[in-house]
């Protein structure tokens, strides 16, 4: 839909501008009927007096932004990711982290709360609540003193999570109350247009960031800075976490895509220093949905590699089973410990059953690189793009862990560049 009067359009620019939302088509009347509500508590008629005002009274805009983003959020919200923390990312974290520096966790629009307290739960659960730095930010102010005051209904709780509601919360009438063993969250309303302050970088990066359902809502110019600013807020090893609703990362980030059985993460690598943002020209070049690969590219400006990181996989004999997706996890598993070889063979037994599973030719194709089979694997890699271009870029692709065909094949583009450059 068109917006109803130009002054909604206007409002919308500039809430583009200050906090990188963006409004398309669908969402409009949406936006409108928040508007509309900010307007009232402002008690304005006016629409171009109140845009006027907006642009002079800081409280106004940011009482504006509260009633247009949603902060749709609850605890332990996505609890396959909440594994693949306390599985993998964790442990990996921790294995690296020997200098004695604390792990520094970064929780960006983290809304009300939920998922910032979800994270000191889980560190509490991992023994590592003493020595971790927990930040949680949200555009919001209104979002943060709810965040701050850590008290919430039963809508907060709508995933089972009972157990972790008599053991860290306690109850206050009909509402619960975070415990103070909890509350080691330190709270702080942030814009992600804006860096991060030097402060809560100062030891070298945070080892974890989550942005979930935060960049979904970014046109495609902001998402290029906000996704630069997160990767440059990475120490060098360092986890980014999103959503698979969220859009993939633009080619130009420098992070490595993992695909875990949460779906894809990211992460910074430990050797190689995050790019700055593109030109504009460059930028305008990105906004076009990443091209499904069907042929080796070697300009492809992705610099990722296929990584892999199962989550609770054992490398041990595995029963008997005839699931190739149980497969795929096994050589995803071999792969994380660095068995090229033993990858090679889950991926072949995982093709033997279902040569449809284009997530088992991607691994193949990586773990026959890895041995040194560089045309077998180009082979491989062939097969699994060619499946990849049967999909819509959004559609979750099977055996993946909810990835997308679009992030699987820019996944492809990469490995193609890391054949073309494997020497001879």
């Amino acid at each position: 839909m068109s917006w109803s009067e130009p002054e909604f359009a206007a409002i919308s620019a500039l809430l583009t501008a200050e906090f990188g939302v963006a409004f398309p088509p669908v969402r409009r009347t949406f936006a409108e009927a928040a508007m509309r509500r900010a307007l009232t508590f402002a008690h304005e008629r006016n629409l171009a007096r109140y845009l006027e005002r907006l642009g002079a009274e800081p409280a106004l805009l940011r009482a504006l932004i509260a009633e247009v983003t949603i902060g749709e959020t609850y605890f332990f919200r996505d609890s396959v990711q909440f594994d693949t923390l306390r599985a993998t990312v964790l442990p990996d974290i921790v294995q690296r982290r020997t200098d004695g520096v604390p792990l520094r966790i970064w929780s960006a629009g983290c809304a009300t709360g939920e998922e910032a307290y979800s994270l000191a739960m889980l560190l509490d659960e991992c023994r590592l609540a003493d020595r971790a730095l927990l930040l949680a930010t949200d555009v919001s102010s209104t979002a943060i003193e709810v965040a701050r005051r850590g008290q919430y209904g039963p809508w907060s709780f709508r995933r089972d999570v009972a157990d972790w509601r008599e053991r860290c919360f306690v109850r206050t009438g009909k509402r619960w109350t975070i415990a103070p063993a909890h509350r080691r969250v330190e709270f702080m309303v942030h814009n992600l247009m804006q860096p991060v302050p030097a402060s809560f970088i100062a030891a070298g990066g945070f080892d974890l960031i989550l942005c979930r359902n935060v960049l979904l809502y970014f046109d495609q110019k902001t998402l290029e800075r906000a996704t630069h600013l997160l990767a440059d807020a990475l120490a060098p090893g360092g986890w980014l976490l999103m959503s698979p609703t969220d859009p993939p990362l633009p080619q130009s980030i420098a992070l490595e895509p993992v695909l875990t059985p949460a779906g894809i993460a990211y992460r910074r690598p430990l050797a190689l220093t995050v790019s700055a943002p593109p030109e504009p020209a460059l930028a305008s070049a990105l906004r076009a949905t990443i091209p499904h690969v069907t042929r080796p590219r070697s300009r492809v400006r992705a610099r990722a590699k296929i990584t892999a990181a199962a989550t609770g996989v054992r490398h041990s004999a595995p029963r008997e089973t005839v699931d190739a997706e149980a497969y795929v996890a096994r050589a995803l598993g071999f792969l994380d410990a660095r068995q090229p070889h033993q990858a090679v063979a889950s991926a072949r037994r995982a093709l033997f059953l279902d040569r449809s599973l284009a997530i088992a030719h991607l691994t193949l194709a990586r773990a026959l690189r890895l041995t040194g089979s560089r045309t077998a694997a180009r082979r491989a890699l062939h097969r699994g793009a060619a499946l990849l271009e049967a999909h819509a870029p959004d559609d979750a692709v099977r055996g993946a862990g909810g990835a997308s065909a679009g992030t699987l094949s820019a996944v492809a583009a990469a490995e193609f560049d890391l054949l073309a450059g494997t020497p001879s």
